[in-house]
Order: structure tokens, then C-alpha cells, then sequence
């Protein structure tokens, strides 16, 4: 069966959205249609969100020829179940990681401390690739000056796709220094069930990195904090 695009975006589609709309009202300022500064039905409006979501689609074609060389520069050639299994060994040796809490590959919080630390690198565009195993390839180009209502005034379609928790998606840009790798799976664990959600970031200046920890809320620093 061959998935369209707006069945794939809906299965991202975060249950918080559901969730949060059903508390819409004047004390809950931290709702994306409210960030935006418009209304849930025009930031659910699926026209108006798939036709702003198509500029910061990549294709496959696209990625290969301008995108994939840069990629194999931050991350190693790992199968998917292997960077479930360890994210840190998904990383080239030229950067220095760390693991911080995760849960989509971007809330507020994390983008912008990312954004400040690629903006004085000069890094022009984050790349963002990955899916859920079984689900088409999604491949994005976010500017790295975007600010996060810029963002949410895109609609739900974009931000579906960054605030998925589901899948395994990396991070990227155009100078090969640095890099992200965003894990969200279901493991079985001793016949359990275990919930893996954690982002590595790497730099290849130790500095950065440190500065990026530091512009993170505390409550997101320590990746063991959730257990």
C-alpha cells in the first residue's frame, strides 16, 4: 500500500494536540495556535498546514545529491535497530556527544538553545531526516533564523513531524561540525516494554557543546531524569 503524504503526517500527529485542545482556554499561552498567534481551527486547517509544510520538504532525489555526503561526515553507517540501540556510536569521531532528555526532536526549549549555538557557527539550514521503521523517509530543511512562532504559525502538519514521538530522526547542517540524534522507540526488555526517548547532541567544539548544555532548562540536562 503506497502511504500519501498526509496519512504519513498523521500518524505523527502528536496526542498532545488532542490533548491540549481540549484545555483551550485564556491560561494555557504555550499552545502552538496561541505561540502563532492564531486560532486551533486555522492552525488545524489541513490545506493551510500541508501547503506552508511543502516549502521545507526535501525530496529523496534531493537529499541524495546535495544532502547525503554531508550526513555520512556526522553520523556513522548504522542500521536503524543499532542506533536505537546505542545513539552515541551513530556519531563520527571528530565530535564530541552528550545525551539530554528527549521526546521529539524539538520543543521550544531545545530549538532555540540549538538555533543560538548554530546561529554563531553561521550554519545557515538544519536538515532533519529519519521516520519510524516501516513508514516513508521524511527529509526536511528548517532555516536555521526561523524562530519558533515562525514555526508554530506554520500549522499542525510541521509541527507534527517535530513533535513526534515516534521514531529515529537526525540532525544536521551544511558545515559537517556538529549534529543530533533524536531517539524515540519502544524496546522489549527482558520481556518488557521500555520507552527509549533520548536526543545525543554533538560538537565538534567542546565549547559548544558545554554552551549548548548550559542554554538548556535544568529539567532537560540529565537524560536519567525521566526514569
Amino acid at each position: 500500500m503506497i502511504i500519501t503524504l498526509r496519512q504519513l503526517i498523521d500518524n505523527y500527529n502528536n496526542d498532545g494536540f488532542t490533548f491540549f485542545a481540549a484545555y483551550d482556554g485564556d491560561d494555557c499561552m504555550d499552545l502552538p495556535w496561541k505561540t502563532a498567534g492564531i486560532s486551533s481551527a486555522e492552525w488545524y486547517d489541513s490545506d493551510r498546514s500541508f501547503s506552508r509544510l511543502e516549502k521545507y520538504l526535501i525530496s529523496d532525489e534531493a537529499f541524495e545529491v546535495k544532502w547525503k555526503y554531508i550526513h555520512d561526515r556526522v553520523f556513522t553507517n548504522q542500521t536503524l535497530e543499532e542506533n536505537v540501540q546505542d545513539p552515541f556510536s551513530g556519531f563520527q569521531g571528530h565530535l564530541l556527544t552528550k545525551g539530554f532528555c528527549g521526546g521529539c526532536i524539538f520543543d521550544e526549549d531545545s530549538y532555540r538553545c540549538l538555533q543560538q549555538c548554530l546561529l554563531s557557527l553561521g550554519e545557515e539550514d538544519m536538515i532533519i531526516t529519519g521516520g519510524f521503521e516501516g513508514w516513508p523517509i521524511l527529509h526536511l530543511k528548517i532555516p536555521v533564523r526561523l524562530s519558533w512562532k515562525e514555526i508554530c504559525q506554520e500549522g499542525y502538519a510541521l509541527m507534527s513531524i517535530l513533535n513526534t514521538e515516534d521514531g529515529l530522526f537526525k540532525v544536521f547542517g551544511s558545515r559537517g561540525n556538529w549534529g543530533k540524534i533524536c531517539v524515540n522507540y519502544v524496546n522489549s526488555v527482558n520481556g518488557e516494554f521500555v520507552y527509549d526517548t533520548l536526543d545525543v547532541v554533538g560538537f565538534a567544539d567542546a565549547d559548544l557543546l558545554k554552551t549548548y548544555e548550559s542554554l538548556l532548562p535544568e529539567d532537560l540536562r540529565d537524560p536519567d531524569a525521566l526514569d
